[in-house]
């Protein structure tokens, strides 16, 4: 998948990297995942909060933690990050 947003800058991932996404893996609290919440695709911390709720949250603080409203499915962890010189 090609990075389109700098919402994972404080993590490494820049816009115009490619991640690989890997569905087998069993993505926890705290990995980077490629998600869909509500309508939209995104990369981000893959959160629970208090009460065990999943919530996604960037690696930039520009950036507001995305509670979904009605839907969220992770499609996969991320394994890799190329990066073009």
């Amino acid at each position: 998948v090609k990075v389109k947003w700098d919402s994972m800058i404080g993590a490494g991932i820049s816009e115009g990297d490619i991640v690989l996404v890997d569905k087998s893996l069993k993505y926890k609290s705290g990995d980077i995942v490629v998600a869909h919440i509500d309508q939209e695709s995104t990369l981000k911390y893959y959160m629970l909060d208090e009460q065990n709720k999943p919530f996604l949250r960037a690696a930039n603080s520009d950036y507001k933690d995305m509670y979904p409203e009605d839907e969220l499915l992770v499609f996969g962890a991320i394994s890799a990050v190329i990066r073009k010189l």
